[in-house]
C-alpha cells in the first residue's frame, strides 16, 4: 500500500472547517497517546498575527498568513498599472480601480481601498513616449483618490502612454 500520510495542512485545505469546534488529533509518539486541540488553539499556540501585531510591526515570534500581510506597515496597500487614457492594466486590488483624464496631463485615479488618513505615501512612476522627459506631480489626493498631474521637459503638461503607483499607509 503506498504511503497515505498527509499533513494537517494539507488536510485542512478546501475543508469546510469550524476552527470553534473542528480538532487537529496529535498523536504523542514517546508515550504513544493521541490528544486533542481546537483549531483556535492551535492559531493561538502557533502563535499567528493579528492585524493590530502586524500595524505595530513589533513582534519578532508571531507567524504572519497571507490574510494579514497586507496589514504591515511596509507592505503596499494598493498598486496599479495604467495604460493612458484610462485603462488598469493591472492593479491591487482588482476591484475597484479606475482611472479618469480630467485633461491634457492630470489624472484622478480611485485606488480600490480606503486609507485610513490622507497622510500615507505614494508613489508614480511613468512610462514616457519618445524623448520628453515627463515628471509626476500629486496635485491632490483623498483617502480613496489621488490626483496627479505631467508635466514635460519643456514645462508644459503632456500625457505619458502609461503610469504606475504604490501605496504604503495605513487601511
Amino acid at each position: 500500500m503506498s504511503d497515505t500520510k498527509i499533513s494537517a495542512l494539507t488536510a485542512l485545505t478546501g475543508a469546510n472547517v469550524d476552527t470553534a469546534a473542528d480538532v487537529l488529533a496529535i498523536v504523542d509518539t514517546s508515550v504513544t497517546t493521541t490528544k486533542k486541540i481546537l483549531i483556535d488553539e492551535l492559531r493561538i499556540a502557533l502563535g499567528i498575527a493579528t492585524q493590530a501585531q502586524q500595524e505595530t510591526a513589533t513582534s519578532l515570534v508571531v507567524t504572519v498568513t497571507p490574510g494579514r500581510q497586507q496589514y504591515h506597515p511596509s507592505a503596499a496597500k494598493a498598486w496599479g498599472a495604467i495604460a493612458t487614457p484610462t485603462t488598469v492594466a493591472g492593479s491591487y486590488p482588482a476591484a475597484g480601480v479606475s482611472v479618469v483624464k480630467d485633461s491634457t496631463g492630470t489624472y484622478t485615479v480611485t485606488h480600490g481601498v480606503t486609507i485610513s488618513s490622507t497622510v500615507y505615501s505614494l508613489l508614480v512612476q511613468l512610462n514616457a513616449a519618445g524623448s520628453n522627459w515627463y515628471s509626476p506631480r500629486i496635485s491632490s489626493r483623498t483617502t480613496t483618490t489621488f490626483q496627479v498631474i505631467f508635466v514635460d521637459s519643456t514645462g508644459n503638461l503632456n500625457d505619458p502612454t502609461g503610469f504606475m503607483y504604490a501605496i504604503y499607509g495605513d487601511v
